[in-house]
């Protein structure tokens, strides 16, 4: 039988994992009050992979592009600012994953605090609203000037060590739940002056080592569990669904960011984090 929480708690995944609203927030909340009563760390696995394979299939010819650049550099023996880039990527992930493994513990009881995953909400929102500070016509003419560079991948010589580091940062911040990762990591990009479609790409490129190392590190806790069978429809049902709502999640967010409206989301996030305040205090 399909479990209607887990199409809710799939379709959430989908569309907080991109839009800058936190996933994890939005998860912890809803599954605080009304509680899966099936595997729920197995559930958060699925749909994780469900939202990686949505960013895979959206940037597919990007990602393409760049792995054939990085293995024509290997193969050839050349392009030193492929393995610059790949330096930065890795420097981006590392605070995340250093912060990720030393103070688990610590950040999974936040978890079950719905009052500061609020507080959390409202500080990602303050963050957003940042970017209005964006002039609209400064930033058309960066994406124009940016975006039309003749060259295959600018995104590999244009990212500064300093950039890779405070998105890095911005990244572990989002570790919180109720700090969005996507809204944490694209502000800071913009912020710096990069350009939307750069802004977005390189957030989400180092989304993947951390959805990906995240998933895998359940897959090998859960891999001696024994899994209910009766589950195995309802997973399926929270791949597909996180799947395509994360896919439309990122048609939607480039649409708000390309026009200069990445602020709007702030709007949101006051008011579920004053939502969630006021009924924590009254509950």
């Amino acid at each position: 039988m399909i479990d209607p929480l887990v199409i809710l708690l799939s379709l959430l995944q989908g569309i907080t994992e991109f839009l800058p609203i936190s996933s994890s927030g939005h998860l912890a909340v809803l599954n605080y009050w009304f509680g899966y009563q099936g595997d729920f760390i197995l559930l958060e696995m699925v749909v994780h992979f469900g939202t990686l394979f949505s960013i895979c299939f959206f940037y597919r010819k990007d990602f393409l592009s760049m792995m054939k650049t990085i293995l024509n550099s290997f193969r050839h023996k050349r392009n030193f600012d492929t393995f610059i880039f790949l330096i930065k990527i890795f420097i981006a992930i590392l605070p995340i994953t250093i912060v990720g493994f030393t103070a688990k513990e610590t950040l999974e009881s936040f978890f079950y605090r719905p009052k500061l995953i609020a507080i959390f909400f409202l500080v990602t929102g303050v963050y957003l609203l940042l970017t209005k500070r964006i002039k609209k016509k400064e930033f058309l003419k960066e994406i124009y000037l940016k975006e039309n560079l003749q060259k295959k991948n600018p995104l590999f010589s244009e990212v500064l060590f300093t950039h890779a580091l405070l998105i890095g940062i911005a990244q572990m911040i989002a570790i919180l739940p109720g700090i969005s990762r996507s809204g944490m990591t694209i502000t800071t990009a913009l912020l710096l002056g990069f350009s939307s479609r750069q802004a977005m790409l390189f957030s989400f490129l180092i989304a993947i080592p951390i959805i990906s190392g995240a998933t895998f590190l359940e897959i090998w806790k859960v891999s001696k569990q024994e899994i209910i069978t009766k589950e195995f429809l309802n997973f399926g049902i929270a791949f597909f669904v996180s799947f395509i709502s994360g896919f439309f999640a990122l048609k939607i967010l480039k649409k708000f960011v390309i026009k200069n409206k990445f602020y709007y989301f702030s709007y949101y996030l006051f008011l579920i984090g004053l939502g969630i305040l006021t009924y924590s205090f009254f509950d």
